[in-house]
């Protein structure tokens, strides 16, 4: 079974259904199995999740039907032996910051103490599951902290990438680097995402005209309309996409500005 995560960034939160149409078959998975998204709702993270499996073929375009939102990440959940619960379900959370890594190290449980003790307090309080992945989420935020972005709900690009950047590179210096991932993380204002061994394509959408009827059977167009979505985990269908290199951090915004960078990391941060 592919265990796909992805991130859609849109120029429109109020067409979000109309943006995500075009990524519908790459969306869709194999069942059965839970899955969780975020987004964002004047600047406050949300999260929908199922974490219970569901029968049959899943939709997860479908699944974000309705959402209001110019940035989303979701994710399937991994199949594991943790209780299928809400705090088990990626994304995570904390205070405006959501993520989704897909993949973790096979034995970070020979070092989730140490990696945990990196973790200020106040940080590590909001683990509630039983994941690595969360683990790790909270480790990033760590990172954060101690570029003093945290608290900041704009905090540029490149202070971001460079967080995630170093949560990469601090694991590997505890457990090697023998363990795939793709991890997509947000603010609600800026979108940073990266991978190894496993899949990770980007492709952008601006041609939504002609997209269905409305109440009066005229055509609708939204000219104004831009999408991009980023796809980990799977490979996509349909031509358009473009792989991103494996250790750079793609960044984007809620403009659509999107750029590629390789940005240097720091060895642990500070607890």
């Amino acid at each position: 079974m592919t265990i796909p995560c992805f991130a859609l960034v849109c120029s429109d939160s109020a067409l979000l259904d109309t943006a995500i149409a075009p990524f519908a078959p790459s969306l869709l998975t194999d069942g059965p199995q839970g899955w969780g998204m975020a987004y964002y709702q004047n600047g406050q993270p949300l999260l929908r999740k199922q974490p219970r499996p569901t029968e049959g073929p899943l939709d997860l375009a479908a699944a974000a039907s309705n959402l209001k939102t110019s940035i989303l990440i979701g994710q399937l959940r991994e199949p594991s032996d943790t209780p299928n619960l809400n705090e088990n379900t990626p994304p995570f959370r904390f205070r405006h910051w959501t993520c989704s890594l897909l993949g973790a190290p096979k034995n970070l449980g020979d070092a989730q103490a140490q990696v945990e003790d990196a973790i200020p307090d106040f940080i590590r309080r909001n683990i509630r599951g039983q994941t690595s992945g969360e683990v790790l989420f909270h480790l990033l935020l760590a990172f954060l902290n101690d570029a003093g972005k945290l608290d900041d709900p704009r905090a540029p690009a490149a202070n971001v990438a460079r967080a995630l950047s170093s949560t990469l590179a601090y694991v590997d210096s505890l457990v090697g680097d023998d363990w795939d991932y793709c991890c997509i993380a947000s603010n609600g204002h800026t979108l940073v995402a990266t991978h190894r061994g496993l899949p990770l394509h980007l492709t952008r959408h601006s041609s939504y005209r002609n997209v269905g009827t409305g109440p009066d059977d005229k055509p609708l167009s939204y000219p104004h309309l831009r999408a991009a979505m980023i796809l980990g985990g799977k490979m996509p269908e349909g031509e358009g996409w473009e792989r991103v290199a494996e250790d750079v951090v793609l960044m984007a915004n809620a403009d659509l500005d999107i750029e590629l960078t390789t940005p240097p990391s720091s060895s642990s941060p500070v607890s």
